[in-house]
């Protein structure tokens, strides 16, 4: 689970090159909060960027009630899918 961690966290990072996401509490920080700042288009890219890397199909329900708005609820959504 930390290496599903770090990769989601290197990805996020890649889209949007916020220094907090270098920290390694922010993630339970919510990507579309004040500190984040993740815009929808972020997070479409960060859904496909996770689909692609870990060949694993995303639902609705994947993604309601803010369970694909953290890295580690992303993490936790990819994990039990594989």
């Amino acid at each position: 689970m930390e290496s599903i961690i770090e990769e989601v966290n290197q990805i996020a990072y890649n889209i949007k090159q916020n220094p907090l996401l270098n920290e390694s509490d922010c993630i339970d920080l919510p990507l579309t909060g004040n500190q984040l700042q993740f815009d929808p288009m972020d997070m479409c890219y960060l859904a496909l960027e996770v689909i692609s890397k870990y060949h694993i199909k995303l639902n609705a329900s994947d993604i309601y009630d803010q369970r694909f708005n953290t890295i580690r609820s992303i993490s936790e959504t990819i994990a039990n899918k594989q």
